[in-house]
């Protein structure tokens, strides 16, 4: 339901939160926030334990998931979506 995805939403921007606001140095924050992103995400793109994890680079028409083409290439240049 909308209202548990939204619960859901808010639980993990909390733990977001605390990693950032932890003590830990840049390179144990971000070490940390690619775990945290691996464990979270749906998309075979976050496994690539590299430094680029989950960032899917530069990609064309083809390439993806039907949703996710829709998403990225439905607006109109300089158009934004509602999310």
């Amino acid at each position: 339901t909308p209202a548990a995805a939204e619960m859901e939403l808010i639980s993990l921007l909390r733990e977001l939160l605390q990693l950032q606001q932890g003590d830990k140095g840049e390179v144990e924050s971000t070490t940390a926030f690619r775990k945290f992103c691996q464990q979270h995400s749906e998309c075979a793109s976050a496994d690539n334990a590299g430094q680029l994890c989950g960032d899917l680079g530069w990609i064309s028409r083809g390439q993806s998931e039907p949703a996710f083409e829709l998403a990225a290439f439905g607006l109109r240049r300089a158009e934004f979506s509602d999310v």
